[in-house]
């Protein structure tokens, strides 16, 4: 009898510690998730703060000492804001362009047989589609992969969604391109490596010092990326064949919205000319 009243007694106890070890999983759980929704409540409303911000911006020149290029939450929020016009436009790539940035890229096919098979690529898509552009990098990346090596296409997507973006159509803005992407649309205009280089470094040092282009001009050019020195002959060349692809402002804004802990994280691109997202990625871990 002992015996038997001792098991029951460990059946109970065993099955009130299994209960209890359950009620503290699921409340901990509960928490969980609570915590992630009010953290995705505070991500969304400092979204809704960054849309208001970039829509009161109405200068037409876009550039990086704007309040949109702050950092726009406190911690342990992160919230900033890119120009997706920094970038190279895939939409509007030519072929020079497109092998300019995949250029010295190792193990892979010639960067000129790459971007042609890109860009004959995408006016198929355009045709089967009623005109429009490939909606996502997604279909870049697959459409990469196609006809190289076996370790080239990784490494070739990391390039072009490095410095491109499939959503920008505009010109490049020269107010937020970094060196990388400037130097890439200068070679395409006929600039070699050392020349770009030099280029973009001028440039990224100008804007240092608070230099804003208000329009895209002769004069503009050289002093943003010659340091005011007059272009001789051969550089005179290459800036008016990369004036009409470079801007000075943008429509197009790419959010990095994040909480570390938890870690839940909003992507997205917002088009302030048309008032509406065009790419909304919600992660939540």
């Amino acid at each position: 009898m002992l015996v038997l009243v001792l098991c029951v007694m460990a059946i109970l106890l065993s099955t009130v510690f299994l209960a209890a070890a359950t009620f503290r999983a699921r409340l901990r759980l509960t928490r969980d998730t609570l915590r992630r929704e009010a953290v995705r409540d505070e991500l969304l409303l400092a979204v809704s703060n960054a849309v208001e911000i970039l829509l009161t911006d109405t200068n037409s020149i876009d550039h990086l000492g704007e309040p949109w290029a702050a950092h726009l939450a406190t911690p342990p929020l992160r919230c900033l804001l890119s120009d997706e016009n920094a970038l190279i436009p895939l939409q509007m790539a030519d072929t020079n362009l497109l092998a300019a940035v995949l250029e010295g890229e190792a193990g892979m096919e010639p960067p000129s047989v790459v971007a042609a098979r890109l860009i004959a690529w995408r006016d198929s898509w355009r045709a089967g589609h009623q005109g429009e552009y490939p909606p996502a990098f997604d279909f870049w990346a697959t459409a990469l992969s196609g006809g190289a090596g076996a370790e080239s296409p990784s490494v070739m997507t990391a390039r072009l969604r490095a410095v491109a973006s499939p959503y920008a159509a505009g010109p490049v803005n020269l107010n937020t391109a970094s060196p990388d992407v400037v130097a890439a649309v200068l070679r395409a205009c006929g600039a070699d490596a050392a020349m770009a280089g030099a280029m973009a470094g001028n440039l990224a040092a100008t804007r240092a010092s608070g230099a804003v282009a208000g329009a895209i001009l002769r004069r503009t050019l050289a002093t943003l990326l010659l340091g005011g020195r007059p272009p001789s002959e051969e550089e005179s060349r290459i800036l008016d064949a990369a004036a009409p692809l470079f801007g000075t402002s943008t429509s197009l804004f790419r959010g990095h919205f994040s909480c570390p802990r938890p870690a839940v994280s909003i992507e997205f691109v917002y088009d302030r000319a048309n008032g509406r997202f065009l790419l909304w990625d919600e992660q939540n871990y």
